[in-house]
């Protein structure tokens, strides 16, 4: 007896050697699944001590911010790499929040975590180098058996990408619907004939009420859901009062603190004998306490798969060797139009037709050359046969003895179509440039050609007439009557008129002609010395000059003189009917940008005429009341139009004229 009860303990012992052997194992296989998720994922993870020191930095949170582990483990604190400004801020928030003031330091980020609650937010993140990036933070107490926080841990994404956001969104629904099955659940009853409502126990809890007050009655349950939850929930609830069908909504509701918190609300008819239907009865469950006892139980289990499963890339993980596919995620089964995980997991991409064997063999070659890949372009086919471009990224890793990829892909197939269409238009815009280049050039051959015709072929003539002209009017005069001498003098008159009106004209084509150079033009100065200029040809009027000082552009001089002459020069010649005059030169902020203007108190323009001010041998006034040829203000307006400004201009009959134009600044053209 004895020796089969010592068999039989040793027998026990080797059983419980074992298992012991086995935990051990799995425990190793665990540690090392986790360095590896933590070595190869793109999630920046950091760990730090109750008091906010950093224990451990991931690699890709290296490579994210910049930091080396050895320069950010026992020195740093997370702190390191947030702005002040918004911690600040959002220690305000949360004290509004929690009831208690929140400093605006580590504190900040643990707050909540201390308290069990959420702690997921959006931060922005300061690399080493000052440069900064959008993140998704998410800050978890890290408890020991008893429940005492030990530590605290953040996961950061980079939510550049926002469908990522949109996923884990997605796929949190999908867990919180598997956590419903096992959550707590409070029963309530409605009768609608006196509208009493009864509500169990843990239901007073799930909305922080006192269990010593009656439950609400139906039309004030309005106040417990938020508005919109309300507006889903009241058409289902009479819908089954009228019908009998049954409802299952996920809700908001607030708390009588003001929290709020997710429910599970699901309701069903109850009938009399007859079969007409006298309540309602149901269940609300708290799947905002369920998510986050699962999450704490499960975490270092579910550490993988979370940010496995929650990422919008397309993911894979897979044999090194054969390509056989062992986890995928959802985003990589939309992208490849599948509708279970079955039709790729434990097959290969040559198998499933996802690539053919030549692209095969171009990533795993890149893999073992260069390790980690980076956008990797190749074909690949859907499912349903449909081809596309793809972008991969490869990270290679060991796990026991094995070797795996870890593959996210990109379809690129819009961003490529969208280049070569780009190419395409860019081909075809460097031909019309061409094109219209080499028509430009044409007509300025021809404008030199007319230029050069105007100046020889029609002024000579012109200086012809005028010398015969004074010719006979120093020879002859005597022999002519006074009619004759008159007839002279107005032909002498118009070739002089018609010479001027045709150097107006060349140097109206000069302008877009001119070479262009841009030099920091003091306008002020410049405008004084043309008002000195004016002065001095007419001593003996009154005129008062009022320049504003200190007005300065970017431009071609010579141009803006001819500019501010020809401006300065009209108010002169328009202000010349009247005993006294003002003329002002100063700027203005219009429309968001600074305009100069030209001011005068003389003869002014009718409103109606304001857009034949700047056209070529336009004049509102005839030569005999103010002489000149037209050419003046178009010359301007060419001007101004070179150096990318526009010119404007107001005015009333002997009120006087504004004429405003704008220069803007090299970098801003």
């Amino acid at each position: 007896m004895e020796l089969a009860d010592d068999l039989a303990y040793g027998i026990m012992s080797l059983r419980a050697r074992a298992e012991r052997q086995q935990a051990e194992e799995h425990l190793h296989r665990l540690a090392d699944l986790q360095s590896a998720i933590l070595n190869n994922t793109t999630y920046i993870v950091i760990s730090a001590t109750a008091q906010g020191i950093i224990t451990s930095i991931n690699p890709a949170g290296e490579r994210s911010l910049g930091y080396t582990a050895e320069e950010c483990i026992g020195k740093l604190m997370p702190t390191q790499f947030h702005d002040p400004d918004e911690m600040a801020a959002r220690a305000r928030i949360f004290s509004e929040e929690l009831g208690v003031t929140i400093e605006p330091g580590f504190e900040v980020f643990v707050a909540r975590a201390q308290r069990g609650l959420p702690n997921e937010y959006e931060w922005m993140y300061l690399r080493k180098d000052g440069s900064r990036f959008p993140v998704l933070l998410s800050v978890s107490a890290l408890r020991d058996s008893r429940g005492n926080i030990m530590g605290f841990l953040g996961i950061a994404n980079d939510i550049t990408q926002r469908k990522r956001a949109e996923q884990e969104l997605r796929e949190s629904r999908e867990e919180l619907k598997e956590a419903q099955r096992i959550a707590k659940v409070g029963s309530w009853l409605w009768d609608p004939e006196p509208d009493t409502v009864t509500w169990s126990e843990e239901l007073y809890r799930i909305n922080g009420r006192n269990p010593a007050l009656p439950a609400p009655r139906y039309r004030e349950l309005q106040q417990v859901y938020t508005p919109a939850s309300w507006e889903r929930l009241r058409p289902a609830v009479e819908r089954a009062l009228q019908t009998g069908t049954p409802y299952e909504l996920e809700l908001e509701v607030i708390r009588a603190d003001g929290q709020r918190a997710w429910v599970t609300s699901r309701g069903e008819a109850q009938r009399d004998a007859s079969g007409r239907i006298v309540k309602l009865r149901g269940t609300t469950q708290d799947i905002t306490a369920r998510k986050l006892a699962e999450e704490a139980l499960h975490r270092s289990e579910q550490k993988f798969e979370t940010i496995f499963r929650s990422s919008p890339v397309a993911l894979s993980v897979s044999e090194l060797e054969t390509g056989r596919f062992i986890e995928i995620n959802e985003a990589l089964l939309r992208l490849m139009h599948g509708t279970s995980f079955d039709q790729m997991v434990g097959r290969t991409s040559l198998e499933i037709g996802m690539i053919t064997l030549d692209e095969r063999k171009k990533i795993t070659d890149a893999a073992l050359r260069f390790g980690q890949v980076d956008r990797l372009e190749i074909t690949a086919q859907r499912l349903d046969g449909e081809l596309f471009m793809a972008e991969v990224s490869l990270s290679p890793y060991e796990l026991e003895g094995k070797s795996y990829l870890l593959t996210n892909v990109v379809d690129i197939t819009e961003r490529k179509l969208a280049r070569e269409e780009i190419h395409r238009l860019n081909l075809d815009l460097e031909k019309r440039v061409a094109e219209r280049t080499a028509e430009l050039a044409f007509a300025n051959r021809e404008l030199e050609s007319f230029s050069y015709s105007v100046s020889h072929d029609l002024r000579s003539p012109l200086r012809v007439v005028d010398g015969f002209s004074k010719l006979l009017q120093e020879e002859y005069s005597a022999q002519l009557n006074p009619e004759a001498r008159e007839y002279l003098t107005h032909i002498s008159t118009a070739a002089e008129r018609m010479d001027q009106l045709i150097r107006g004209l060349l140097n109206l084509s000069r302008i877009t002609r001119t070479q262009f150079r841009r030099r920091p033009v003091n306008l002020s100065a410049m405008a004084s010395n043309i008002a000195e200029e004016l002065h001095e040809t007419e001593p003996q009027r009154v005129v008062q000059f009022v320049i504003a000082p200190k007005l300065s552009v970017t431009g071609d001089p010579d141009l803006l003189r001819s500019v501010l002459q020809n401006l300065l020069g009209n108010a002169w010649k328009y202000t010349g009917k009247h005993p006294q005059a003002k003329i002002e030169f100063g700027a203005a902020r219009i429309g968001g940008e600074t305009a100069f203007y030209v001011r005068d108190d003389g003869a002014g323009f009718e409103a109606d005429n304001t857009e034949r001010l700047f056209n070529a041998f336009q004049r509102l006034h005839g030569a005999e009341e103010f002489p000149g040829t037209g050419i003046g203000l178009a010359t301007v307006q060419r001007i101004i139009q070179r150096h990318g400004g526009r010119i404007w201009a107001e005015g009333a009959v002997e009120k006087g004229a504004t004429f405003y134009f704008t220069i803007p600044s090299p970098k801003r053209q």
